[in-house]
């Protein structure tokens, strides 16, 4: 069952928590992003903890989400000409993420809120 997330109050808790509330959001939003393009194969939720130490399995991470909304994105679009559309943000997260670590949270922005739009859970 699709469940409403601010995409604000998600920043929010991961600034507070130091990003633990990252880790269960990005796992959370894999088994939905999974659910909504029908591929159970996507990358696991359980790689999020390795971006703790290391960058490159966060980038991969969103590499993936990155092109499984495309994914979305085009079924919707080609089942219902008025779906949510999306373009790729992978180049913009990864700029961000090298300038300030800011791309974490907009990614998290991002995601959220399409995946909001597209289950229509938008405030």
């Amino acid at each position: 069952m699709p469940t409403y997330r601010s995409p604000a109050i998600c920043i929010l808790l991961s600034i507070v928590t130091c990003n633990i509330y990252y880790m269960y959001w990005s796992y959370v939003t894999n088994e939905e992003i999974k659910r909504l393009s029908g591929n159970t194969e996507e990358v696991s939720g359980g790689i999020i903890i390795f971006g703790w130490f290391c960058a490159i399995p966060l980038w991969y991470y969103w590499y993936k989400w990155d092109k499984a909304l495309q994914y979305i994105s085009g079924v919707r679009g080609s089942q219902n000409p008025q779906a949510v559309p999306y373009s790729s943000n992978f180049a913009l997260w990864l700029i961000f993420h090298f300038i300030g670590g800011i791309g974490i949270y907009i990614s998290m922005y991002q995601v959220q809120d399409y995946i909001n739009n597209v289950n229509g859970l938008s405030s």
